[in-house]
């Protein structure tokens, strides 16, 4: 016997492992199915992933989800996304500097200034 045998055999061994495994598990399928109490016409199975409320509940109290309070807190400010020509960012970078405040609340500041003047 040489090396191609023994890598043969030991080819054919983690083969009849993963069937014998493979097999194992479609029996167990198919014995919880079996248990698996029916459900009346009008009313679904209230177990399984197909159960919207129970992924849910199970998704929030198992990897923390939709919780609440969870996630960054609202600023209660709308996103604004906006392109400008490059002059244009560089001249609000400069009076973002000026004010020692970031460019996004440089330009909220233009923008409100402009449209108080504007009587909007």
């Amino acid at each position: 016997m040489g090396k191609d045998s023994k890598k043969t055999s030991k080819t054919d061994a983690m083969r009849e492992l993963r069937e014998r495994a493979c097999a194992q598990q479609a029996g167990e399928a198919s014995a919880k199915k079996a248990s698996r109490p029916l459900s009346t016409p009008n009313q679904a199975p209230s177990d399984g992933p197909n159960n919207q409320d129970e992924r849910r509940t199970r998704q929030s109290s198992e990897h923390g989800g939709a919780r609440k309070g969870a996630g960054r807190p609202s600023s209660g400010n709308d996103t604004l996304k906006v392109r400008l020509p490059a002059s244009v960012v560089a001249r609000l970078d400069a009076y973002a500097n000026e004010r020692g405040v970031t460019r996004s609340k440089a330009a909220a500041i233009l923008v409100e200034e402009a449209l108080d003047g504007e009587g909007v």
